[in-house]
Formats: C-alpha cells, structure tokens, sequence
C-alpha cells in the first residue's frame, strides 16, 4: 500500500507543474477578459464618433443643397438687375437726348432773340 518517496516526489512535481499551468491559464484567461473589454470600449467609442460625423455629413449635404437654392435666386436676381439697369440706360439716353434738344432748342432760340 505504501508508495516509494521518488513516485511521490515525481506525483508531487508533476501536480505542482498541473498547477503552475492551470495558474497561467488562468492570468491569460483574466488579461484576455482585459482586452475584450478595451475592444468593447473602443467599439463603442467608435460608434459615437461615427454617429456625430454621420450627423455633420447630414448637416453639410443640407447647407449645399441651401446653397444651391440660394444662388440660383441670385442667378434670378441679377438678371432682372441687369433689365433693370438696361431700361434705365435707355432712359438715360431719352433724357439725355431730350435735355440736349431742349438745351439746343432754347440756346437758339435766346440767339434769335439776341
């Protein structure tokens, strides 16, 4: 019934190697937890990030699509401008014309009388 001292040293070893390993194990089992942790972390930064560009990206397309209603009313705007500036140069011209005929017309006529 009794055992030998060397096969129960060697049972002993061979239970504190087991032991050593299953310790080991276990500090990559915690240190991997550790990681899977920081991962979710990150992904979870990652989504924020991405929802606020997401909400900026939206924010652009908006203001362009503003922008582009905005300056076709200028496009609008400046043409009726330049009718505008076009009828008041013909009137312009009217005035002038008439100012001068009239100016040509009573200097003549204060010649006359002269």
């Amino acid at each position: 019934m009794e055992k030998d001292i060397p096969a129960m040293i060697n049972e002993i070893d061979v239970s504190l190697i087991d032991i050593a390993d299953i310790e080991h194990r276990q500090k990559e089992i915690v240190k991997l937890e550790q990681d899977v942790g920081i991962i979710h972390e990150l992904m979870q930064d990652f989504g924020f990030l991405v929802q606020q560009q997401t909400e900026s990206i939206d924010l652009i397309q908006a203001n362009i699509a503003d922008a582009e209603v905005q300056t076709e009313k200028g496009t609008l705007e400046l043409v009726k401008a330049d009718g505008y500036a076009r009828k008041a140069g013909r009137k312009m011209k009217y005035l002038l014309g008439a100012a001068l005929a009239f100016g040509t017309g009573v200097g003549g006529l204060a010649l006359l009388l002269l």
